[in-house]
């Protein structure tokens, strides 16, 4: 006659093992049988302002926060986007997020309206409004890149107000990739036809600020950055001169007693 053999199921394995590991505790000396004990926390002595900043941390320290950023419009599809540029813009720790986002904007309106002469004419104002960012930031980025050798600048001077009315950026070659670097490619347009025939959106003489039109003025003139700073400059100096030479101390003029 066989022998029927009882297999254990896993319940009865874990109830032994549960039986075979209180034994062990209960003969275990006392030093052994507190270290499977855990010690009751002390209080904490807190007062009534700690202890309600410290209730509500633990309310809201695992939630998800309440006042998310705003949500905006996604942009039109406009067809618009940047050409290729140079890894260097990227690596470069020089420059900041915001500059090489604003490099970035650039080079796509170039592309756009300049792509031979790779220059644009711009304001401080539209690529502020175009970057959503404070005027003093975007010329932040403008002389970072200028300093860092990607762009250079010109002032434009009004002909007959004399004051600034808007930037020339040219992009210089660190920019461009190495095969880009002499030009970039030619724009598609009609097959067989002249350049003048082709229908192109953007014409660059009639930009999209009225001022600019004066630029094309012979009387306008372009100015170095650091020219213009010296320029701005002229006036205050002037002032001075003339407060020093009105004085009663001859010797203290800066003219040489020319003025």
């Amino acid at each position: 006659m066989p022998i029927e053999t009882h297999r254990q199921t896993e319940s009865e394995m874990m109830a032994a093992c549960r039986r075979a590991l209180d034994k062990r505790l209960a003969e275990a000396p006392q030093l052994r049988r507190d270290a499977f004990t855990v010690p009751e926390p002390a209080a904490l002595a807190l007062t009534p302002e700690q202890q309600e900043r410290r209730m509500r941390s633990l309310r809201s320290c695992h939630l998800p926060s309440l006042y998310e950023r705003p949500r905006h419009e996604p942009p039109a599809d406009s067809g618009a986007y940047v050409p290729a540029t140079a890894a260097r813009l990227d690596a470069d720790m020089n420059l900041t997020d915001g500059a090489r986002r604003c490099a970035r904007r650039i080079i796509e309106e170039t592309y756009r309206r300049d792509r031979e002469k790779r220059k644009l004419q711009v304001t401080v104002s539209y690529l502020a409004k175009g970057l959503r960012r404070s005027a003093r930031t975007v010329q932040r980025y403008l002389r970072m890149l200028e300093r860092e050798g990607y762009l250079r600048i010109q002032v434009v001077s009004g002909w007959r107000s004399r004051l600034c009315i808007g930037l020339v950026i040219h992009l210089l070659d660190p920019v461009f990739p190495r095969h880009h670097r002499q030009k970039w490619p030619e724009k598609r347009g009609k097959p067989g036809a002249t350049k003048e025939s082709q229908n192109n959106r953007y014409i660059y003489d009639s930009s999209y600020n009225w001022r600019f039109r004066t630029q094309h003025d012979p009387r306008s003139r372009h100015y170095e950055r650091a020219a213009w700073a010296e320029k701005c400059k002229e006036g205050v100096f002037r002032a001075l001169v003339r407060a020093v030479c009105a004085s009663d101390d001859p010797p203290n003029c800066l003219a040489g007693g020319k003025c």
